[in-house]
């Protein structure tokens, strides 16, 4: 009686979760495999998982198009190139779960996810990123998108969702040589020390342990002349030249991809819209100051630990005082305790935030032509003797949007009207992404072509070699939510 009851039980508790299950795909979550890497890095197609033997920086490359086999793997972090793309294995795309319901109650927001059914093909879906809202009038100029006429900037949140890796100094090449050491100190002064994981300021100018680097920023062309008493750390974007690995070629940051490598590009264009992350702590009293350059404009914030004050200039001139920390309960900022800084330079806007509190805000200006890029858009300094230990230091940049050219190599339409129902949308890996820039007029997508948001990612199985043969092994508890 107790076995028949025990197993009855069981048989019932499967079909409601069946049905359950039924009802939740029906109603609420819907299931698709990434076939393409046209959102990559938000999320992958078909790809493999690379591991720099040099420096161990981990990076996806795309394999859901063609390849010619041979070809290097290079390694967005350091430039390394002794790998081979082919010697990886194919991982299938990951899996994404669509909330059905979630634009039932509201429309869909701009920088926001969206699954939607391909007007001209119902069929597919596709998934993509809200840009343009109904009635606008969207424009790609320069990598950036205007809505009638005026730049469309992001949040904080939005900024960082979107960022694309440029380089991590946590990852660093194990070869004997000075070439990746982008963040360079001033070899007058020597005050930074470079060390596991980070930098240190000693508090103190230390000549004889200088690194060999290039000269500092020229502070005097730039800023005022109170910069000049800071001990600068700086960021040199320095590329590895083919062929010899010992030279090195220093230039503006552009909108590569590590996941395009087998895909040939013929033009980069110039990144000026970039994001430095890094975790900081003092101690002592003395000043913090922070450089911020697109090639046009630069910024230059101070804090003054002692006070607790902050103060931006803007190309000498002072445009904005602030309190340090910006909020009463935005966290410790004292010795015992590191507290994350953000530099941002995206849609052509100043934004620094500490522990995710905002600073300053200051919108650059949007008049053409647009900056030229610089190959030292970031710096943090130490003055008066404070004593600064900073680690997790990583150089970020924005979605490059470029436009559509046709056969003739001619660029199309730069703007679109939308009418009061359509959305424009643009897919995160621009080079490779089959959005509203290529369909032209009449394929927008409407409010009836929606599908719901995409909410979590579940990553490729991870494939292990067992003996002669690839087994796939969940990778269990890799799910992400996705914005």
């Amino acid at each position: 009686m107790v076995r028949a009851h025990g197993f009855r039980t069981g048989v019932e508790a499967a079909v409601v979760l069946a049905i359950v299950g039924l009802c939740a795909k029906t109603w609420l979550l819907e299931l698709r495999v990434v076939t393409t890497g046209s959102m990559a890095e938000t999320v992958l197609g078909r790809h493999r998982m690379i591991t720099c033997a040099d420096c161990g920086y981990t990076f996806a490359c795309g394999s859901d198009i063609a390849m010619m086999y041979g070809e290097p793997a290079v390694c967005p972090n350091c430039d390394d190139d002794r790998q081979l793309i082919d010697d990886f294995p194919e991982l299938r795309g990951e899996e994404v779960a669509i909330f059905k319901a979630a634009f039932e109650a509201r429309p869909p927001r701009r920088w926001e996810l969206a699954a939607f059914r391909l007007p001209d093909d119902p069929r597919r879906t596709l998934m993509k990123r809200i840009v343009g809202l109904p009635d606008e009038r969207i424009e790609i100029r320069d990598g950036d998108v205007f809505a009638d006429g005026h730049i469309v900037r992001k949040s904080l949140p939005e900024q960082r969702a979107l960022a694309v890796p440029v380089h991590d100094d946590r990852f660093r090449p194990t070869t004997e040589s000075y070439f990746d050491i982008r963040w360079q100190d001033d070899p007058t002064t020597g005050g930074w020390l470079r060390e596991a994981g980070g930098w240190r300021h000693l508090g103190y100018s230390n000549p004889k342990g200088a690194l060999p680097t290039h000269r500092p920023l020229d502070w005097k062309r730039k800023t005022s002349d109170e910069a000049s008493n800071i001990d600068w750390l700086t960021y040199h974007h320095l590329r590895r030249v083919r062929g010899d690995p010992a030279a090195t070629k220093e230039g503006p940051i552009t909108d590569e991809y590590g996941y395009n490598q087998s895909l040939p590009v013929i033009h980069r264009n110039v990144v000026c819209d970039l994001m430095m992350v890094c975790r900081l702590r003092y101690d002592g009293s003395g000043s913090l100051a922070f450089y911020a350059a697109d090639g046009r404009e630069t910024f230059v914030a101070t804090v003054d630990v002692e006070e607790g004050s902050a103060e931006l200039r803007r190309d000498s001139a002072v445009v904005a005082t602030a309190p340090f920390p910006p909020a009463a309960d935005a966290g410790s900022t004292d010795s015992n305790q590191s507290f994350e800084v953000v530099l941002s330079l995206f849609d052509r806007r100043f934004l620094m935030a500490i522990d995710g509190r905002v600073l300053f805000d200051q919108d650059c200006a949007e008049s053409e032509p647009p900056p030229e890029g610089t190959s030292r858009p970031f710096a943090i300094g130490s003055g008066n003797g404070l004593q600064i230990g900073v680690d997790a230091l990583r150089i970020l940049r924005d979605v490059y949007y470029t436009h559509v050219r046709g056969d003739d190599g001619r660029e199309g339409d730069r703007s679109v009207q939308l009418s009061k129902s359509e959305y424009f949308v643009l897919g995160d890996n621009s080079p490779l992404s089959e959005d509203s820039r290529r369909w032209g007029a009449g394929r927008a997508v409407t409010r009836g072509d929606l599908v719901g948001r995409p909410v979590f990612a579940f990553p490729a199985p991870e494939r292990v070699k067992l003996g002669p043969v690839w087994i796939q092994v969940p990778r269990l508890g890799k799910f992400r939510y996705i914005r």
